[in-house]
């Protein structure tokens, strides 16, 4: 087989190469610009950096300062895909980051190639079904459909893993045993994770293939192999044991199994991204997957071409098929996971074997059943092989091997196809180029703060190289959070991660964080919608130092002149520096919120009133409101925000009127400024209209004084009914209200079904909204239950604590009786 592999080694290689770059075009010609789609694809690419980066300060990568500033985070739980990494070093300084990554990913699919022919060669002894073998190896769907997880597509290492296993059966010499010792250790440093299915690929292999010619030879090489293995792996189970004894982690995440398992039909179903098919493949896919998200797309496609090869494999090789088939059988089951689905539809009544060993915790640490998938590509592999050996040897004169070969090849490429391969584009914003350049030290604070979001943060650092306040990591070590949560406005960030938080003193939690070494802060403007990126910027009332279409960036230690401005100085060194985009129409009666952002260029000793006047075009005052503004003790640069509310006269003609505050002199009333105009409001007698979505059905009502009701819109499915809800502020709020639902009788009124909850499922509660924004709020009813009929939709609001619900008036001003409003007065449940 060396002399083979010798004359033939070179062409293998660069026939693999070569289509490692057909199954992941447009990658080749995006080399040094993009990376494979997918936010893993960012952290694997730092892992590098941070290895690197690690080496280079003589340390080991297992603990890094620049992730959970201050405190650091342990990275003994996370997954480093070692041969991945050490490939991308040896290739850098050649070629750049970017490139490397790039080209270590195709290298190990042409890997994966390779080490399959080799073994399938030795099975099936025919060079030209191991070729083909080894092309669905590296170019199986469930691979390529993951194209951001380096560390799940790199399984090059486990057909070597069974080649010299099987050696090991078949003539019992002790070399074999410590190759396939290594190998297996290789698996482990490609992802510990991946010894998993590798050690059960292994145990079904020995099951089926020793147990009828067993002898202590055998029992003494397989020793040998599981101490090889181990004494390899020895260091990183050392530092895992160390770090578990004084950090401990919850190493099995719970909640993934009933959602990442396989449906029986995705065997059969062309990939959702296939090159020809895609249009009618990816709905099925999100309807077989509809609990995934973009999970979805990961496809199992075995191949109708493969399935006739692997069925004629079993067909005609009897006994040396077996090993092989109660391999791919158990495989199979394992990617089936806990319950059967089918179809999207999952059957919770039919046992499975998953279940046996769903507590056993070496299974469950692969956390997503789906995965097996990746290791069927081997089995399938080799009987697929040995199917095409039995069709060469059966053909017709007339019918070249060539031509045989070049059919099944063609067949195979149209049914795996999946290109174009999804890309990202590489590249970041030019200020993390200027924050390298600074040469100060500092932390980087990324909004939102969610750790589970900040991939892109953690690629954003290999060019900034400043440490950061989140991170993501495999497995989180008890503590890592600890910083976030002792800080009550970071935590506020971290519970809400989209909504600013609700504390005031804007300046002074600012100033917490620069003490602490934290210099910038980055709101990603590309991970909020637009309204959302708004009241940020609305919020943190500063000048940027920095904004492009991507980010827009804050110092933490803000000058008056540098970093905000007076938009209007009502004392010496104090003034307005923002004012909150509010309502600018209601009704007579209601009450006006006016938000306004304070400043100070110099420390403030004494404390003011606020006046916030109503005028009419006449210049008179129609309505006054004054609210006590404590500023004494505040520093130079202080940024506060206070939130004022003026009740409009009931008997207020339509028309347009001004809003004006003044300081003055809370024991006095003298005034110690000048009006200031904060408002124009425009008051009329019928609801103020407001533009909605396409598709909305408008019906405007207001609950108290607080939440004014603009529309909604009604999807019905199988079991759910879904209203949505567009709601706006019309002032500040202090209680977090809940919001009812009801599905009701007409003839009686009792509700037939409800839905009772905070809005947005409890993410978005009343005290952070801001006055005058939209708000979408999709309510899901459970119809499930509820005669098939007509009915009518109700909703109301009230305090979570009393009972007591909003007072509902209608568009005309009229009080709904018992608070609540009739939403859609007919709906037809199916």
């Amino acid at each position: 087989m060396k002399r083979f592999l010798q004359k033939q080694w070179i062409w293998l290689f660069v026939a693999y190469l070569a289509t490692a770059v057909l199954v992941t075009w447009p990658l080749t010609s995006h080399l040094s610009s993009h990376l494979p789609d997918g936010t893993d694809s960012l952290l694997h690419y730092w892992n590098g950096w941070w290895s690197l980066k690690a080496l280079q300060g003589g340390q080991l990568p297992y603990f890094t300062p620049y992730l959970f500033y201050p405190d650091g985070l342990s990275m003994v739980y996370h997954n480093f895909a070692w041969v991945h990494i050490l490939m991308w070093l040896g290739l850098r300084p050649f070629t750049g980051g970017i490139a490397a990554y790039n080209l270590t990913f195709l290298l190990n699919l042409t890997f994966c190639g390779l080490t399959a022919f080799v073994l399938i060669h030795e099975l099936v002894k025919d060079k030209r079904a191991a070729f083909l073998a080894g092309l669905i190896y590296l170019a199986w769907p469930y691979r390529l459909t993951q194209p951001s997880h380096p560390n799940m597509m790199s399984t090059w290492a486990i057909p070597l893993f069974l080649l010299f296993l099987g050696r090991v059966v078949r003539q019992r010499r002790w070399q074999d045993g410590v190759w396939a010792g290594a190998m297996l250790a290789l698996v482990g440093y490609m992802r510990w994770q991946l010894l998993i299915p590798a050690g059960l690929m292994g145990a079904a292999y020995l099951a089926l293939t020793l147990l009828p010619r067993f002898s202590l030879a055998h029992l003494r090489v397989l020793l040998l192999t599981g101490l090889v293995t181990a004494v390899l792996l020895l260091p990183p189970m050392l530092l895992l044991r160390a770090e578990w004894q004084n950090n401990p982690a919850d190493l099995v995440l719970e909640g993934e199994e009933l959602s990442m398992q396989t449906d029986v039909l995705a065997y059969i179903t062309p990939p959702g991204s296939h090159f020809l098919l895609h249009n009618l493949t990816q709905p099925v896919y999100e309807a077989f997957y509809a609990d995934r998200g973009s999970r979805s797309s990961f496809s199992p496609y075995i191949g109708l071409v493969t399935l006739l090869l692997v069925g004629l494999g079993v067909w005609r090789n009897g006994r040396t098929a077996l090993p092989w088939l109660g391999m791919a059988i158990l495989l199979i089951f394992m990617a089936l996971g806990p319950t059967l689905r089918v179809n999207g539809q999952q059957f919770t009544a039919v046992p499975m074997p998953y279940n046996w060993v769903n507590d056993i915790i070496p299974i469950r640490l692969l956390r997503e059943p789906d995965r097996f998938n990746m290791f069927l590509a081997l089995p399938v592999s080799v009987l697929a092989a040995m199917g095409l050996r039995w069709l060469l040897g059966q053909r017709r004169p007339r019918l070249p091997a060539v031509a045989i070969l070049g059919g099944v090849g063609l067949l195979l490429f149209v049914e795996y196809l999946t290109v174009p391969l999804p890309l990202q584009a590489a590249s970041v914003s030019p200020f993390y180029d200027q924050l390298a350049a600074n040469s100060s030290e500092f932390a980087v604070l990324n909004i939102p703060v969610d750790p589970f979001g900040s991939k892109p943060y953690m690629f954003a650092q290999t060019v900034h190289q400043r440490p950061i306040l989140q991170g993501h990591a495999s497995r989180y070590p008890q503590g890592a959070f600890a910083y976030l949560e002792n800080n009550p406005w970071l935590l506020a960030m971290l519970q809400f991660n989209q909504t600013p938080p609700r504390q005031t003193d804007v300046g002074q939690q600012l100033s917490l964080l620069a003490a602490d070494g934290i210099g910038t802060i980055i709101v990603h403007k590309n991970m909020f919608s637009a309204g959302q990126v708004a009241n940020w910027q609305e919020y943190l009332a500063l000048t940027p130092v920095f904004e492009d279409e991507t980010i827009v960036a804050y110092a933490t230690a803000p000058r008056l002149g540098q970093n905000f401005e007076l938009v209007a100085e009502l004392s010496p060194g104090l003034g307005i520096v923002r004012i909150g985009q509010g309502v600018n129409c209601l009704q007579p009666g209601q009450a006006l919120a006016v938000d306004l952002a304070w400043g100070t260029g110099q420390p403030i000793n004494q404390d003011f009133a606020v006046q916030l006047t109503l005028l009419g075009a006449d210049g008179l005052p129609l309505a006054e409101q004054v609210q006590p503004l404590a500023a004494s003790g505040w520093a130079a640069g202080s940024l506060m925000w206070d939130y004022y509310s003026l009740r409009l006269p009931p008997d207020l003609a339509a028309g347009t009127y001004r809003v004006t505050a003044v300081l003055m002199q809370p024991e006095t009333g003298a005034m110690l400024s000048q009006p200031v105009q904060v408002q124009e409001v425009v008051v009329q007698a019928e609801a103020c209209a407001v533009a909605l979505p396409e598709g909305v059905t408008a019906v405007p009502a207001t609950f108290g004084d607080e939440i004014r009701l603009l529309g909604y819109t009604a999807q019905q499915q199988e079991s759910e009914l879904t209203v949505t809800v567009y709601w706006q502020p019309l002032q500040r709020m202090q209680v977090d209200y809940k919001v009812f639902v009801h599905l009701y009788d007409p003839a009686t009124g009792i509700p037939a079904a409800q839905d009772d909850a905070m809005p947005r499922r409890w993410q978005y509660p009343t005290t952070l909204w801001h006055p005058g924004e939209l708000i979408d709020d999709a309510i899901p009813i459970e119809i499930g239950p509820v005669p098939a009929g007509v009915y009518g939709v109700a909703i109301g609001v009230y305090h979570p604590q009393t009972g007591e619900r909003l007072v509902v008036r209608d568009g005309a001003g009229v009080v709904v009786e018992d608070g609540r409003f009739i939403l859609i007065p007919q709906v037809s449940i199916k």
